[in-house]
């Protein structure tokens, strides 16, 4: 069975598993397969939801508000400041499409990180989702000089106390987290990266952790240096007890090693794929696999700096 996690500034629980929907509405995906999508990872027991406005074109809030009519105890991430095109901007791209060399104008890539944008992109969001409140807000992408506005501080705690959301944070890649932690701490009551087994150690012992890519760069990266070196894959899978020149093999038992490195961490994956639903989650509740993915994750901080250092430049 999946742990459940306790989530940031929220009386309740959700899953340790949530399900990504940074595919929803993107190439081969109609409003009918990403529907499927989110049924799919309801009905494999996942309660979280992550989403942000630039998702799908800016349409994948609004999917996700339908779904959550049906499911009103999913808890919900959404972010503000990557910026969706507009409608005549997403007719412009299309058009550039078609015809090669035709010129446009490029649209704005974030939004500021003040309060006044920062209350429009909730204010959307929620209407979009369908609800009064989102369990976790984040400022999608922040860099450290971005954060300047006092006054976006000011708003977000307010918005807290209100209840519109349950916690405010961060969510962006992992180099940036060491520089936002020590100069914009009071920013960082979340904190959304990619992290891996193969991740170093990161000091920040105040945030909630939301982790992101745990498992498929790291399964190439390892499966890489496996086809270069057959005596490493074989002494690996002697320690291991598993055969882990099978890709599936491989990425379960990161993804297993790092949900057990952080059991009250919330965890999420994306994909594009209903079966690939199923597997994941049930690798979160695979009791049998703790034990070889343990063994991995050793293995990993004993010998797998070269290839950390490489993910996590």
């Amino acid at each position: 069975m999946m742990r459940t996690v306790a989530l940031a500034g929220a009386e309740k629980a959700t899953t340790q598993v949530g399900f990504g929907c940074a595919y929803l509405l993107g190439p081969g995906l109609d409003g009918a397969v990403s529907r499927r999508l989110l049924d799919a990872a309801w009905d494999a027991g996942i309660r979280h939801y992550d989403v942000a406005r630039l998702y799908g074109q800016g349409q994948s809030e609004a999917l996700l508000g339908e779904f959550l009519k049906a499911h009103p105890d999913a808890t919900v991430t959404t972010k503000f400041g990557m910026t969706p095109p507009t409608f005549a901007q997403r007719l412009l791209q299309a058009a550039q499409r078609r015809v090669p060399g035709l010129k446009g104008y490029k649209r704005k890539e974030k939004a500021t990180f003040n309060a006044a944008e920062c209350r429009a992109s909730l204010e959307l969001s929620l209407r979009e989702l369908g609800r009064d409140h989102v369990e976790l807000f984040l400022l999608h992408e922040a860099q450290v000089g971005e954060l300047v506005h006092d006054d976006l501080l000011r708003f977000l705690e307010d918005q807290r106390k209100a209840g519109k959301i349950g916690d405010y944070g961060i969510g962006g890649e992992y180099g940036v987290v060491p520089a936002l932690y020590a100069e914009r701490k009071p920013y960082c009551r979340v904190l959304q990266m990619e992290w891996s087994v193969f991740g170093p150690k990161l000091e920040i012992p105040d945030a909630y952790r939301v982790h992101y890519r745990t498992f498929a760069k790291p399964a190439v990266a390892l499966g890489e240096l496996f086809g270069r070196d057959p005596e490493l894959l074989r002494r690996w899978s002697s320690v291991v007890g598993a055969e882990l020149s099978e890709p599936l093999t491989l990425s379960r038992l990161l993804l297993k090693a790092s949900l057990d490195a952080w059991p009250g961490s919330l965890t999420l994956f994306s994909t594009r794929r209903e079966e690939h639903i199923a597997d994941n989650t049930a690798v979160a509740g695979d009791d049998a696999l703790a034990g070889p993915a343990a063994r991995l994750a050793r293995l990993v901080t004993d010998e797998g700096a070269e290839i950390g250092a490489a993910l996590y430049a």
